[in-house]
């Protein structure tokens, strides 16, 4: 079952249940179909590997609304802030993606008030139109949204062709079996993810939603509570495998799922829909967040994603970060951003820079290397769009 994404109430409902033995994150549907799962508020501990190991744990603790307080009532628990002093290995720590962090600046990817959780897209952003056959995207009837982009050098796609000074982009549409989002510079992704609540939009959204571009620390809030018993348990996530190279570019279809990493999809398989690893097989659903149907899909694997963060006074690069994310500028609230390492431009130096950031799934489960645990990388969609409530 699901609910209309605006709903207020989502306390005391029985259309979900996030305990271990059911792990049914709440979903809910807006006016167009697309699908949205709730992530609630929650603070976590992290326990390193041992030697040996190749990740470690966390721990979930649910918080009641908008406070510190956990759900069950449990009073044997350290909860502390990402911007505490003091902080040790025993302590829960709220994440940073659901408090206000404006008088920090936003350091840790935070808000600017306490929230009770947000709503994050169920499946990677996917053009309209049936996979079988992307190029049907362009012919589809959902509505137009004008945006101004700068990244003018792409050639025609899907959506009509890229001009300068602006674009004519279609709204996205959030479910499996569509063709991934591309062809779209990271400011632009931002604008129209912005976008998505303007007037007459096809979800039904009202301005009581604030639809942006996917933060790091948002990205960060829904793979730990993936990672921890309330979703696969420690069990790597299942990758999109869905990469198909033709003549007409790379097919990659929302949704799919593998048991393998890395496993191939043919490009004729993806077309006529004979490809395994639909989002409601086995196979599928081992690229959920829950290994069933109620999780997040398409967190790992698919297209080449984009999410809202950057790092600031990095030359030689500040005039691409100027015209490729000025609409992202001066909205600290929607963009975690780093600090860049006043040496170099060395990968470990920057890591270093930015040690002790909370929430992330960077310097918290980093090997050291740049690499997380499992040796995986981590990453986010385009747009992978976020709903917080006003």
């Amino acid at each position: 079952m699901v609910k209309n994404v605006e709903t207020e109430e989502i306390q005391n409902e029985s259309w979900y249940n996030y305990d271990i033995d059911h792990k049914q994150w709440a979903n809910a549907k807006s006016a167009d179909g697309s699908l949205w799962v709730w992530i609630p508020r929650f603070a976590y501990k992290i326990t390193k590997p041992t030697e040996g190991q190749n990740a470690g744990t966390i721990d979930i603790v649910f918080l009641k609304g908008t406070t510190d307080n956990p759900v069950d009532g449990s009073t044997g628990v350290t909860i502390k802030r990402a911007t505490d002093a003091g902080i040790t290995d025993g302590d829960y720590i709220v994440h940073p993606a659901f408090t206000d962090e404006s008088a920090s600046n936003y350091a840790n990817g935070g808000w600017d008030k306490e929230i009770p959780g947000f709503w994050m897209a169920k499946f990677e952003a996917g053009y309209a139109g049936s996979y079988k056959d992307p190029s049907s995207a362009k012919d589809s009837n959902v509505a137009y949204s004008s945006i101004r982009g700068e990244y003018n050098n792409l050639t025609e796609n899907y959506y009509g062709k890229l001009t300068e000074g602006s674009t004519l982009i279609k709204y996205p549409e959030f479910m499996a079996n569509k063709p991934s989002f591309g062809f779209i510079a990271v400011g632009d992704s931002f604008q129209l993810c912005r976008k998505l609540t303007e007037d007459g939009n096809p979800y039904g959204f009202t301005k009581k939603v604030d639809s942006h571009l996917t933060k790091n620390s948002e990205w960060g809030a829904v793979a730990y509570l993936s990672w921890s018993k309330y979703g696969t348990n420690g069990e790597v996530i299942g990758v999109n495998a869905s990469e198909a190279y033709g003549k007409d570019g790379v097919y990659c279809v929302t949704g799919y799922g593998s048991n393998a990493p890395h496993a191939g999809a043919s490009k004729d398989g993806l077309i006529n829909g004979t490809a395994d690893g639909n989002w409601l097989t086995e196979n599928g659903k081992q690229a959920s967040t829950t290994q069933n149907i109620s999780g997040i899909y398409d967190m790992s694997g698919g297209s080449a994603e984009w999410v809202a963060c950057c790092m600031i006074d990095q030359e030689p690069w500040t005039n691409q970060f100027n015209k490729y994310m000025k609409n992202i500028l001066n909205n600290n609230k929607y963009l975690s951003m780093y600090k860049h390492s006043s040496s170099s431009n060395d990968r470990s130096e920057n890591f270093n820079a930015n040690l002790g950031r909370y929430g992330e799934g960077i310097f918290e489960v980093s090997s050291g290397d740049g690499t997380s645990w499992s040796g995986r990388r981590t990453f986010r969609s385009v747009p992978g769009t976020v709903f917080n409530k006003r």
